[in-house]
């Protein structure tokens, strides 16, 4: 089954890869079997470039189970080889830059380039589809600005970020960041301030949340023939929330 959704994300690749539902099936197919990925697919992913079998969808899920594990090392040479194949995947782009951004001070020139062209193709892509541009994407251009100490334009890169995601709690810690270089100590207060509100709402949703699943459980307890009504049951199989990527964080 997993061989045959390579087989269908690689078509897809080869279509449209700037396609954002193409990072989102690779994201899916790389937390199958639970939110950790498994090391019976790292091995089969392996198995399959050892028998030269490998297209540049093995190489992309490879990536994003290593991001997802944090292991930037391992990543690298295989966004490098996504690059390689498809040299305008938006996602590998970002993320590659991301990672050379957090790990690699030499390489901050490099990021940026990479950042900009993601986002280039993001735009291009986005204003096809009539939808709004990967934030994602833009904020890590704010993270290699800050990291080559560039906080004017990190400032500027990570706003418009926030115009797109206002509640994105990670894109007001990095400006934040950005202005206390900066010495502005009145607008990072500010957003600490917006971060603290954010976390109190956010903490109140999950509590809300939690609740409903304990009704919805003493309600079934209480009429084992009678299944909790479809808005309480929906909200116990949305309660666990699904890790975002290391980009944007890297998404």
């Amino acid at each position: 089954k997993v061989t045959a959704d390579i087989s269908l994300l690689e078509i897809a690749m080869q279509l449209d890869s700037a396609n954002p539902k193409v990072a989102e099936m690779i994201a899916h197919l790389a937390r199958r079997g639970g939110e950790k990925p498994s090391q019976e697919m790292v091995s089969m992913l392996q198995q399959l470039i050892v028998e030269g079998k490998a297209t540049t969808a093995t190489h992309h899920l490879l990536s994003e189970i290593y991001l997802i594990r944090r292991d930037f090392t391992k990543a690298v040479p295989h966004m490098q080889q996504v690059l390689l194949r498809a040299p305008e995947m938006p996602t590998t782009l970002n993320n590659l830059a991301f990672v050379y951004a957090e790990t690699q001070p030499d390489k901050l020139e490099e990021a940026l380039q990479l950042v900009l062209r993601a986002i280039r193709k993001d735009q291009e892509t986005a204003a096809l589809r009539s939808e709004k541009p990967n934030a994602n994407f833009i904020d890590t251009l704010g993270l290699v600005y800050i990291k080559l100490e560039r906080y004017p334009e990190a400032i500027a890169a990570i706003t418009t970020a926030i115009g797109h995601e206002p509640k994105r709690i990670d894109f007001h810690q990095r400006i934040q960041e950005a202005y206390l270089a900066l010495g502005d100590v009145e607008m990072a207060e500010r957003h600490a301030n917006m971060i603290e509100s954010l976390e109190a709402e956010r903490a109140k949703a999950i509590a809300e949340r939690a609740q409903a699943i304990e009704e919805a459980k003493a309600q079934r307890a209480s009429n084992p023939d009678n299944p909790p009504t479809n808005e309480a049951a929906t909200t116990e199989q949305e309660a666990t929330p699904s890790d975002t990527q290391p980009a944007g964080e890297a998404e």
